[in-house]
């Protein structure tokens, strides 16, 4: 399995990396691939590849906060949360 941390600003460095012990080499490729897809500065589909990579994350992070809310008014906050946080994402 292969875990990811979304980073706390918009183009902060995103966290990708194995979470077994001694991870395949099937899963040190995968992840070494995601990692640059992500995280590279010189490739020119990077801006490209990470915000549409980066708007499924937070598109998946707040669906799965919006679950775990318990009340109508939480799920409310977390949806325009999310609005809001893609539009900072765009804005980079």
């Amino acid at each position: 399995m292969i875990r990811f941390l979304i980073p706390s600003v918009p183009d902060g460095k995103v966290t990708v990396e194995a979470t077994a012990t001694t991870p395949c080499d099937k899963t040190n490729n995968t992840v070494a691939l995601l990692d640059a897809c992500y995280n590279l500065d010189n490739t020119a589909l990077r801006g490209i590849s990470r915000e549409t990579l980066m708007e499924q994350m937070w598109e998946y992070f707040t669906e799965t906060f919006d679950c775990t809310a318990d009340t109508t008014k939480e799920r409310i906050q977390a949806k325009q949360k999310n609005k809001m946080l893609k539009k900072q994402l765009k804005q980079c």
